[in-house]
């Protein structure tokens, strides 16, 4: 299965010329192995299709053969894009606070909000997994409106202590995505200021560094759209 899996990597590298135009085509191979008495076609093209989707999340044009590991991974995987629609309507979402510091004075000037996603059976979830699903299934802005919503209430209890002065920013990391629709997140964002009293110079966002180089002038154009 795997040499087959080779020479049809090798037969579609082959460039072919289409309506004038060179085209390379490449292909995410996956490969499933029938275990005797265990095995049905439907399972079969299951698995095939689990080690397929495997292939392209790591690196594309490529060949996987499924093993065990892979169907945990793929019913993790399910049970965290359940969980995560969830996630905010069940208080498991809570922002961590890295502080930022003036280095002349030594003062804490500010404090960047991570988010953190507590799974009620899985624990701690790292945001390197979670908000990539939040991106591909369509809920970063609602886990972003979140955070930013968060980041508001909590600067304005901290406030309330007198423990930060009116100075005091909060920054928020946002992805592309959300910059797609800069309209809804200056809208959005402007709606937790004005509930909490807050100055549009109390929030920052900071670009995540899923934004491609290629993307960063559209970026730019967008963010100055969001400080008018």
């Amino acid at each position: 299965a795997k040499a087959i899996g080779r020479r049809l990597h090798d037969i579609l590298s082959t460039p072919v010329l289409a309506n004038g135009r060179i085209i390379t085509v490449d292909a995410s191979i996956g490969i499933a192995l029938s275990e005797r008495g265990s095995s049905s076609s439907e399972q079969l093209i299951g698995n095939a299709d689990i080690a397929m989707y495997e292939a392209k999340a790591t690196g594309r044009n490529r060949s996987v053969v499924f093993d065990a590991t892979l169907r945990a991974r793929a019913l993790q995987r399910f049970d965290m894009t359940a969980g995560l629609r969830h996630a905010r309507r069940r208080r498991e979402l809570r922002l961590d606070y890295q502080p930022i510091v003036d280095l002349k004075t030594e003062a804490m000037v500010g404090a960047e909000a991570l988010v953190r996603w507590e799974h009620p059976v899985m624990g701690r979830i790292s945001p390197g997994l979670f908000i990539p699903l939040a991106e591909e299934i369509g809920l970063i802005d609602d886990v972003g409106e979140w955070v930013v919503e968060q980041a508001c209430a909590d600067l304005d209890r901290l406030r309330g202590q007198g423990l930060v002065d009116d100075d005091f920013t909060i920054s928020v990391n946002a992805s592309a995505q959300q910059f797609s629709n800069v309209a809804l997140l200056a809208t959005r964002t402007l709606a937790s200021l004005n509930q909490y009293g807050l100055k549009p110079a109390n929030l920052r966002f900071e670009l995540t560094e899923s934004v491609p180089l290629t993307q960063i002038p559209e970026a730019a154009s967008r963010i100055r759209q969001l400080t008018n």
